[in-house]
């Protein structure tokens, strides 16, 4: 979920560099953060506790 939310903020400071220096673009990225957590939740919720882990072999 964090990392969906950091992917999420990341993106959006690509799309404008200059939004850490304007105080109205902080609430968008809180928006966009909490988009990239819930995105994060749902995924872990989809493919389950142990996605992106081996399996046991036998």
């Amino acid at each position: 979920m964090l990392f969906g939310a950091a992917a999420a903020a990341a993106g959006f400071m690509l799309i404008l560099p200059d939004a850490a220096d304007d105080p109205e673009r902080w609430g968008d990225m809180g928006i966009i953060a909490g988009a990239g957590l819930v995105a994060g939740l749902i995924y872990w919720l989809i493919a389950g506790r142990d996605a992106g882990f081996r399996r046991p072999l036998v």
